[in-house]
């Protein structure tokens, strides 16, 4: 019979479908870690990494187009809703700030990252929008231009 390595128990992390299950799992992580690290060597900062690693990879992937209500684009905005005073609009990796300033006008801003890989938010503009368009026709606009 073979002992179980490192691979299987970091494959029954990924599986694990409770929270009781995903605790078995990093246990195993864990014993595996600190049997290969040396005498003195940090095994729980290293298992504390390697599981936040595997829990970033069970998170749904951003998706790539739509009205958010927020900047991870989490939630959706219905398409049968008047636009939000702050909406996000994706489009594949570009992601676009909509601010309602008043009488129909949004001022709108693209993210971007400075060189230290933080985000700001560079004015791209203003638009106007009848304060009554909903989610659908915004994206039939967009679709359009």
């Amino acid at each position: 019979m073979s002992t179980p390595t490192i691979d299987t128990a970091i494959a029954a992390y990924r599986a694990a479908e409770t929270t009781e299950d995903r605790l078995l799992a990093r246990e195993a992580i864990e014993q595996h870690i600190a049997a290969d690290t040396p005498e003195g060597g940090d095994y729980e900062a290293a298992t504390a990494e390697l599981v936040e690693r595997l829990d970033r990879e069970r998170e749904p992937a951003e998706p790539k187009y739509g009205i958010f209500e927020d900047e991870r684009c989490k939630v959706p905005v219905d398409d049968e809703a008047t636009l939000p005073d702050v909406f996000f609009h994706r489009v594949g990796e570009q992601l676009t700030r909509y601010w309602y300033q008043g009488q129909e006008t949004y001022e709108a801003h693209e993210r971007d990252e400075d060189e230290h890989g933080r985000t700001r938010w560079i004015g791209c503009g203003s638009f106007r929008f009848e304060d009554d368009t909903t989610v659908e026709e915004f994206l039939e606009t967009e679709a359009a231009d």
